[in-house]
């Protein structure tokens, strides 16, 4: 990166990485628990992101089963998602989007009991 100082000289320094989009920083931020779960299962993000995410759910498949929009406005805070009308035991994918973007945050590998 250089910086011109208008009459002053340029000063130069290393970027070591450009964060562009959530995805950049957030993967490593969210948490879900418990897993496995029975009917309601959290998602917890560790720092404040003012943002609206998308929450699906897809079966191993790859079929939507489910869908939430859910606005983060806090650190810390906590998702709780209502899942008990999943009947089938088995394993489902729990993707979160970022909404301005529609860009894939993170997904969790989750087991339903």
């Amino acid at each position: 990166v250089a910086v011109s100082t208008h009459g002053r000289g340029i000063f130069m320094g290393n970027a070591t990485k450009i964060v562009s989009s959530l995805s950049d920083v957030v993967p490593n931020l969210l948490k879900v628990s418990p897993n496995p779960f029975q009917k309601v299962i959290s998602i917890t993000f560790d720092k404040t992101f003012l943002t609206e995410v998308n929450i699906l759910l897809f079966d191993i498949n790859g079929k939507k089963i489910k869908e939430f929009k859910e606005k983060i406005i806090a650190a810390n805070q906590k998702l709780d998602i209502d899942l008990s009308e999943v009947s089938v035991a088995g394993i489902y994918l729990l993707s979160v989007y970022d909404s301005s973007n529609h860009e894939c945050i993170k997904t969790f590998k989750i087991i339903k009991e």
